[in-house]
């Protein structure tokens, strides 16, 4: 009998080559992890940092309802846009080998003025605080760009591994950076900054600069809109939570219910992984964006008692922010597409996200707080919404275009679509030029005399390269290397129908 391969779940044959990753994985890229959980934990404490407002920074504003971090992500967008700019036009951006000076100087400057705002008088705290946000801007704006050329590295399964537990890690670090006095904070925050330098600094050195800094398509770099718009809708849905969490407090979620949303988040991520047969737009789609609404509905419809939907909540943004990174991973790494273009974009787009939901929340907070029933409409439509946005921009076509990055014409029509699935595993797993000859000669079931004879290489180099392969792909036969390549046809050549057994 023949088995589509469009089945929801993975087989154990699958899984066990997940389990096989997630082990390499938390051996070989765990500075990769570091250096992210440290660069959140860095762009939190430092953004947020004790709960302060703009009334004390401009009394003569009417600012005071909102957060002073509004600031902070207006610097952030207005950095990243100017990079992404700069991108397009100069093709190539920090690819000195003291950028980490740069971005250790500009983060640690950042924490540096962000503390001297917080103990400041009224009268200079104005200039402090708009000088700090300068440098919070560009510092995490850059980091967030070299970030996205770590993960495009290791690729986007890794991204994922790497990425949850990052997440999960800085939680738990910010939860005791929360019991710390003011000044044992910001000394705290600035040795989390040096750390998530030191981690990026330690593992990049390592690499080939050369193919570190390679993308093919500098010269027609194109906007991803959808890539954009699902960013900014998702900072949109945070962007009120944050906000309403800031003017009502935490109500019955205490801090440590958000360490526990980011570990089930975490753990529904790798068991999508290892469970479901997991494709970008099914993860963004059909479990995050219906994960935020399903936890706005909650909201809705216990306004009294929101600490059931505040976690869901958390734990749908996680698993789409992991999503997301390992998205732009996959759209560098393996298209070709630049990962500094990529990542600016988005990161913009989430920040700026961010401040409109604030800025759309604030309006409704007195209805919220007088009428508890305005809170059940207002999430019923948030959830509507969300729901919305996932119908529209859900198609199995969003990979093949790289989420609109990529134009339609200039995708290649080539008939051997088994060229193309060999070359995209081939960058994500990181095979060299002849591994990648020999992959291809094994998906097609070719023997290995056929390889040696085809290749012009001696039956003991052929067992080598076949081996590394193996290896590389966590398969352990040629068989489970074939059905790892045509269920990969499914993500690469959507256009088509999948080949059934």
């Amino acid at each position: 009998m023949k088995e589509s391969h469009l089945s929801l779940f993975n087989k154990k044959v699958d899984r066990s080559r997940i389990y096989e990753n997630l082990l390499r994985s938390s051996k070989k890229q765990v500075l990769v992890g570091l250096a992210f959980c440290f660069y959140i934990v860095w762009a939190v404490a430092c953004c947020v940092g004790p709960d302060l407002t703009f009334k004390d920074t401009f009394p003569f504003l009417p600012l005071s309802p909102l957060p002073s971090w509004l600031g902070y992500l207006f610097f952030f967008v207005l950095a990243s846009v100017v990079i992404a700019i700069y991108c397009k036009r100069a093709k190539r951006i920090l690819e000195s080998k003291k950028r980490y000076i740069f971005f250790g100087c500009t983060m640690g400057a950042a924490v540096f003025l962000h503390a001297l705002w917080v103990f400041s008088e009224a009268d200079t705290s104005g200039v402090l605080y708009v000088i700090a946000g300068i440098f919070f801007g560009i510092g995490g704006a850059l980091f967030r760009l070299e970030m996205g050329r770590l993960f495009a590295w290791i690729g986007a399964q890794q991204t994922v591994y790497q990425g949850g537990a990052g997440v999960l890690v800085s939680t738990g670090i910010l939860l005791v950076f929360m019991c710390l006095p003011d000044i044992l904070f910001f000394i705290a925050v600035g040795i989390t900054s040096t750390l998530a330098v030191a981690c990026g600094w330690f593992y990049s050195k390592r690499l080939s600069v050369s193919r570190y800094f390679q993308s093919k398509s500098h010269d027609h770099l194109k906007i991803p809109l959808k890539l954009i718009a699902t960013s900014f809708v998702q900072g949109v849905s945070m962007g009120l939570v944050y906000l309403w969490i800031f003017l009502l407090g935490f109500g019955s979620l205490s801090k440590y219910g958000f360490f526990l949303a980011i570990a089930l988040a975490f753990l529904a991520l790798v068991a999508s992984l290892v469970f479901l047969r997991f494709d970008f737009n099914r993860g963004i789609y059909k479990f995050a964006f219906p994960g935020l609404a399903a936890g706005f509905v909650l909201l809705s419809f216990f306004p009294s008692n929101p600490t059931i939907g505040l976690i869901v909540i958390l734990i749908g943004f996680c698993f789409l922010d992991i999503t997301l990174w390992s998205l732009g991973a996959c759209l560098a790494k393996n298209m070709g597409i630049s990962s500094p273009w990529i990542a600016s974009l988005t990161g913009a787009a989430l920040a700026a996200g961010v401040i409109v939901g604030a800025f759309v929340g604030i309006s409704g907070t007195t209805e919220i707080i007088e009428t508890p029933a305005y809170l059940s409409v207002f999430g019923l439509l948030i959830a509507c919404i969300l729901l919305a946005v996932a119908l529209l921009f859900s198609s199995q076509t969003n990979l093949k275009y790289g989420w609109g990055s990529i134009e339609p014409d200039n995708v290649s029509q080539t008939a051997d679509r088994l060229a193309n699935v060999v070359q995209f595993l081939s960058r994500e797993h990181g095979l060299t030029n002849r591994e990648s000859e020999v992959f291809l000669l094994l998906a097609k079931g070719k023997s290995r005399r056929f390889m040696g004879n085809d290749l012009y290489i001696s039956p003991d180099t052929i067992k080598t390269h076949v081996k590394n392969v193996y290896k590389k792909l966590s398969v352990h036969s040629q068989l489970e290397l074939i059905d790892l390549v045509e269920l990969e046809k499914e993500k690469v050549e959507p256009d088509f129908p999948s080949t059934d057994f």
